[in-house]
């Protein structure tokens, strides 16, 4: 998935994804075929500068902390919902989901893990200060 190529299928609503000029986080609020409505979450920044645009937030070690995930052994961790991962790729920054020593999953973006984790957990994933 390009950045130029989120649609609204790809996503839930509380997902995060960012504005591609000014990198500030937005939370969906909305979607329905054709639109994706957001909201900016630190709304001393709101509104946006002209031509913002919507793009996904690739998966990151600080993304990971800040969604209560722990790192042990090279392997990220949430403990509520035995939920393991690592990095896949370091020049791409794919991390692979795995059971056991199959992969069940590859990420790359911070919605697509809040997705998987809501579809195992049955809880959202959210963003701590």
């Amino acid at each position: 998935m390009e950045a130029n190529q989120l649609q609204a299928k790809d996503l839930r609503l509380g997902n995060f994804v960012r504005d591609k000029i000014s990198k500030e986080l937005l939370v969906v609020i909305e979607l329905n075929d054709n639109r994706i409505s957001t909201k900016v979450i630190d709304r001393s920044k709101f509104p946006l500068p002209d031509g913002w645009c919507l793009e996904p937030i690739p998966l990151s070690e600080d993304v990971l902390l800040k969604m209560g995930f722990e790192k042990n052994n090279g392997m990220w961790f949430k403990e509520k919902c035995v939920f393991y991962f690592t990095k896949y790729t370091t020049e791409i920054g794919y991390y692979s989901f795995f059971v056991g020593n199959a992969t069940i999953a590859i990420l790359r973006y911070t919605h697509q893990l809040q997705n998987l984790h809501f579809a195992l957990c049955g809880e959202e994933l959210t963003f701590k200060n």
